[in-house]
């Protein structure tokens, strides 16, 4: 998971250049990793990526970040209170496993209510999948 979160981290900098890195709340130490950043376009989107060992990897896109009370989310570097943003529609949150039996990736997005049925990614399809989503 470790090589498939640094992929999908590297390629969402290369297609969106202009992004703020943001400090996590939470860290996995040695057994896994969670970046958060704000990609500077109109409106602005957040996101938030983790894996936990070989085995999770989790991206949450919010659509259209709502920023803090000043409007200025780079003064303290934080997004808005989350809970703001639950009545958003148009997010994603997937959530993919790798399942060590057959060696596949399997997961799905959470919120998608109209379809709620575990694929099979190939790396590359999870890619496509996040950027798909990024450019809604």
């Amino acid at each position: 998971m470790r090589s498939i979160f640094d992929k999908v981290t590297s390629e969402i900098f290369a297609e969106y250049p202009d992004y703020d890195l943001k400090p996590s709340d939470e860290s996995y130490y040695m057994n896994g990793a969670v970046v958060s950043f704000v990609i500077n376009s109109e409106p602005p989107k957040g996101l938030q990526i983790s894996y936990y060992l070989d085995l999770i990897l989790e991206i949450y896109i919010l659509p259209e970040l709502i920023l803090d009370r000043t409007n200025q989310w780079a003064q303290y570097k934080r997004f808005a209170n989350r809970g703001r943003h639950f009545g958003q529609t148009g997010g994603n949150a997937f959530k993919f496993q790798h399942n060590a039996q057959t060696g596949t990736l399997q997961g799905q997005d959470i919120l998608n209510i109209h379809d709620n049925s575990i694929k099979v990614f190939t790396e590359f399809g999870l890619l496509q999948t996040v950027l798909d989503a990024l450019g809604k």
